[in-house]
């Protein structure tokens, strides 16, 4: 609709394809990673079966943190809890584990890349693009601010945005195929790599 619109209907269909254009990129993200780690869970490993990114998924969603814990005594409860649950099944609430805060920028999805064991670099390519290209047009849009961005803008942003989505899809059944989520797997990311 926007390459063939007239110049007055241009500017409404920007802003309501910036909006929805977000919308698909943040409900794809979270939908993909969510079934990437629905589907972990239903292979029934146990944690010590596990790659350590979703150990600590398991582990970090298990464990209550009191605003008042010490250090000491917070470092000796997430000790505990993971000697005791290398030998049990892996298990969370898949729906809950995934957070996108609304507000799906570089950071947020640097973290869940991490949780789901897909390596952060040929993403961090892509920061400017997300957060100051779609992010802030989103949010110029949402606030009732003028959106300063012209069709062809526009399309070129729509077209790197469903690579970037495609890529995203590539990655996970990647991984799922390849046992990435498992602790042998050759090719999981480590932990100092996101």
């Amino acid at each position: 609709m926007i390459q063939g619109a007239r110049a007055h209907e241009e500017v409404p269909l920007l802003r309501a394809a910036i909006c929805l254009l977000y919308a698909h990129w943040e409900g794809f993200i979270k939908n993909a990673a969510t079934a990437y780690i629905c589907f972990v869970v239903s292979r029934r490993l146990r944690f010590r079966d596990l790659a350590p990114n979703f150990m600590a998924l398991g582990l970090l969603s298990n464990i209550q943190q009191p605003e008042n814990a010490r250090v000491a005594t917070l470092h000796a409860s997430l000790t505990g809890s993971f000697a005791s649950q290398l030998s049990e099944r892996f298990s969370l609430d898949c729906e809950k584990a995934i957070n996108t805060r609304s507000n799906l920028n570089s950071e947020v999805l640097k973290e869940i890349l991490q949780y789901v064991g897909i390596d952060a670099t040929d993403y961090e390519t892509k920061n400017t693009l997300l957060d100051e290209r779609l992010l802030r047009n989103r949010n110029s849009v949402s606030h009732g601010e003028r959106l300063e961005i012209q069709s062809d803008d526009y399309m070129l942003l729509y077209e790197s945005m469903f690579e970037l989505i495609e890529r995203f899809r590539t990655d996970v059944e990647n991984a799922a195929v390849l046992n990435r989520y498992r602790r042998n797997s050759s090719s999981h990311v480590n932990s100092e790599s996101g």
